[in-house]
C-alpha cells in the first residue's frame, strides 16, 4: 500500500475585479443597482456585450445599448426572483449556474465570490 502523501495545490486565477480591470468583464453594477435594485456586482462578458449591442434599437454610438441592457436585466432579475427556494439556495449559497434564454440566445448566470458577491452573465461558449 502506497502511503506517500502528495502536496496540496491550489489553482489560482484572476479575480472578477481583475477581469474588469483587464476589460474582459464589463461592469454594469451601477445601472443594475439603480434601475433594477440588484444588490450584488453585475458583470457581463464580451459575448453578452456584443449581443446587447446587436439587439439595441439605438443608432447613437454614445448611448450604447442601454435600451437592450434594461430589457435584459429585467429578464435576468425575473429569472432569479422566480426561482423556487431550493434552486435559489443552490444558486446563491452553492454557486450553481442558472441557464436562461434571451431572445433565442442561451445565457448562463453564475454567482462569484472572488471579489465580494458578484453576478457573472455569460454565454456557454465563454465558459
Amino acid at each position: 500500500m502506497n502511503t506517500q502523501k502528495f502536496p496540496d495545490f491550489v489553482i489560482v486565477g484572476p479575480t472578477s475585479d481583475e477581469l474588469v480591470e483587464d476589460c474582459y468583464f464589463k461592469d454594469v453594477t451601477k445601472y443594475a443597482q439603480k434601475y433594477h435594485h440588484m444588490t450584488v456586482k453585475v458583470r457581463i462578458t464580451p459575448n453578452i456585450n456584443m449581443m446587447l449591442a446587436n439587439l439595441s434599437r439605438s443608432d447613437d454610438q454614445n448611448v450604447e445599448w442601454y435600451d437592450e441592457l434594461d430589457s435584459f436585466l429585467t429578464e435576468v432579475r425575473n429569472e432569479i426572483v422566480n426561482m423556487n427556494n431550493n434552486d435559489l439556495k443552490n444558486f446563491e449559497k452553492y454557486k450553481h449556474m442558472l441557464t436562461m434564454k434571451y431572445k433565442d440566445a442561451d445565457v448562463w448566470l453564475a454567482m462569484d465570490c472572488t471579489s465580494e458577491d458578484s453576478l457573472h452573465i455569460f454565454t456557454p461558449q465563454e465558459y
